[in-house]
C-alpha cells in the first residue's frame, strides 16, 4: 500500500505527478564515488526501494553513468520485482567519444534495455558540455519523444541562457521542457539569484534540486565528532565548506528541527519545498534513510522559522561572475 499522505508535485509541464521528495539513487550501483561508509552505515536497497515506495515517494532519479549503468540495472530488477507504479527519470552523458547524433539513440537504447522498460519517463541531458550541438542533440530527443521511446524532456546543470534556449528550440519540435537538474540546498543558492529559479517559474520548468542536504554536511553526517570522509571525490567536495564553517547555519537548523519535531537533515529538505517549483530528491541507503527522506515532505515550518533559515544560510546566496555576466 502506497501512503498518499506524501503531497505531490507536477513535473513541469507534464502529466507526471509524483511525491514531493525524490529519490536520487547514485549510491545504488556506483561504488567508486560512494565508498565512503566504510561499513558504517548498512545498505539494504530492496528495502530502502520498498519504504520508498510504501511512503509515496515514487520519483527515481538515475543517470547511465551511475555505477556505468548499474543503477539503471538494480532499478530495472527492483521494479521487475514490485510492480507497483514508479517514475524514473534517467540521464545521457554527453562525452568526446559521443560527437554523432546516432551516439544519442544508441545512449536512449541502452537505458531503455538496463531499465527494462519499453518507453523512459523523463530523459535528461547530464551537462550541458556536448559535441553534439545543443539544437542537434534536443532535436534527437524530441523525434524520440515522439517515436515513444520518452515521455519527457529535461536537462541538468544549464544555466539560464542555456535553459532558455533548450525550452526554445524543444518547443519548435512540439515538445516541453520539463526541467532543469540543478544543485539547490541552504549552502547553495545560487539558482535564486543566477536567474534559473525565475526562469522555471516562468516556463513552468521544475528545478530538480540535487545535493539538497549538500552530500551530508546538512544532515550533520560529518559534524564535530563525527566521522571524516574517506573518498577523494568527497573530500574535495567538502573541502570549501567544513563542519566548522557552516557552524551557524548547523545551529540554526537543529534550533529549527527541534522545534518542530524533525531532524536537521529533514528540515534542509523541508526548506527546498517552500517554493513550489523545486521537486528534491536524496539519496538513500536504508529504509530507515528512505522514510525519513519523505516524511520531510510533511514538514510545516512557520515564517519566522523561514526567516531564520533565511538569515543563516544568507551568504551562500550568490552567482559565479561568469552567471551573473551571462544574466546581463
Amino acid at each position: 500500500m502506497i501512503d498518499d499522505r506524501i503531497p505531490r508535485r507536477r513535473i513541469g509541464a507534464s502529466d507526471l505527478e509524483v511525491g514531493a521528495v525524490g529519490v536520487g539513487t547514485w549510491q545504488w550501483g556506483d561504488q567508486r564515488y560512494w565508498d565512503d561508509h566504510d561499513g558504517q552505515e548498512p545498505t539494504d536497497i530492496d528495502a530502502t526501494y520498498h519504504a520508498t515506495l510504501d511512503r509515496g515517494a515514487n520519483f527515481l532519479d538515475t543517470a547511465e553513468l551511475y555505477g556505468f549503468g548499474e543503477s539503471e540495472r538494480v532499478i530495472g530488477k527492483l521494479r521487475t520485482d514490485d510492480s507497483r507504479p514508479a517514475v524514473v527519470a534517467t540521464k545521457y552523458m554527453p562525452s568526446p567519444t559521443r560527437w554523432r547524433v546516432r551516439s544519442v539513440d544508441a545512449a536512449i537504447d541502452g537505458s531503455l534495455k538496463r531499465l527494462g522498460v519499453d518507453r523512459i519517463d523523463h530523459y535528461q541531458v547530464h551537462w550541458p558540455y556536448s559535441f553534439i550541438p545543443h539544437r542537434r542533440l534536443l532535436d534527437r530527443l524530441a523525434r524520440a519523444v515522439h517515436d515513444g521511446r520518452i515521455a519527457y524532456v529535461g536537462v541538468s546543470n544549464f544555466t539560464e541562457p542555456q535553459m532558455r534556449r533548450a525550452h526554445a528550440v524543444l518547443a519548435d519540435a512540439g515538445v516541453p521542457l520539463v526541467s532543469n537538474q540543478v544543485s539547490y540546498s541552504l549552502l547553495r543558492r545560487a539558482p535564486e539569484v543566477n536567474g534559473v529559479l525565475d526562469a522555471c517559474h516562468e516556463l513552468d520548468v521544475t528545478l530538480i534540486a540535487y545535493s539538497p542536504l549538500a552530500q551530508g554536511l546538512l544532515s550533520g553526517k560529518y559534524g564535530p565528532g563525527g566521522r571524516k570522509p574517506r573518498s577523494r571525490p568527497m573530500r574535495r567536495v567538502l573541502r570549501a565548506k567544513t563542519p566548522e564553517t557552516v557552524m551557524p547555519l548547523l545551529d540554526t537548523l537543529r534550533r529549527v528541527a527541534d522545534s518542530v519535531g524533525a531532524t536537521a537533515g529533514q528540515v534542509a529538505v523541508a526548506w527546498t519545498l517552500r517554493d513550489s517549483a523545486v521537486l528534491p530528491i536524496v539519496g538513500a541507503r536504508t529504509a530507515g534513510q528512505a522514510e525519513s527522506n519523505a516524511d520531510a515532505a510533511m514538514i510545516e515550518m512557520d515564517e519566522e522559522a523561514l526567516r531564520e533559515l533565511d538569515a543563516a544560510s544568507r551568504a551562500y546566496r550568490t552567482a559565479s561572475p561568469l552567471a551573473r555576466r551571462l544574466r546581463g
